[in-house]
């Protein structure tokens, strides 16, 4: 049961997250082939792998475990690719804390405004 609530967040949340880092400004990837064109693919092929999970479940002889390393796997490099994003310093504003993307976020070196 376990297994079952922590693959159905991470597909969820790769998902989610894949989506959001691509509705970011085009200047956070400025080359060709930016991290978040790659991390929505790679997340919606970890939902599919996790989908296969559960057919296989339902079958005797299905490669489950196959579908299983399939997704870690997938899911793994999703991870990768996003932390390698957020390393290179490429995240949008509002995800940096130094933008004014959230209500009361403070820019560095600016005094917080009073009223």
């Amino acid at each position: 049961m376990l297994a079952f609530i922590a693959f159905t967040c991470m597909a969820a949340a790769a998902i989610v997250i894949s989506v959001n880092l691509r509705s970011g400004p085009s200047s956070i990837a400025p080359s060709s082939i930016a991290p978040s064109s790659i991390a929505l693919p790679l997340s919606i092929a970890g939902g599919a792998a996790y989908l296969l999970l559960g057919v296989a479940a339902r079958h005797r002889h299905a490669p489950g475990g196959l579908y299983e390393r399939i997704f870690l796997g997938l899911e793994l490099l999703w991870i990768a690719v996003v932390a390698a994003r957020i390393a290179t310093g490429r995240i949008p504003d509002d995800l940096s804390g130094t933008g004014s993307g959230r209500p009361g976020a403070l820019s560095p070196g600016k005094p917080p405004a009073r009223g």
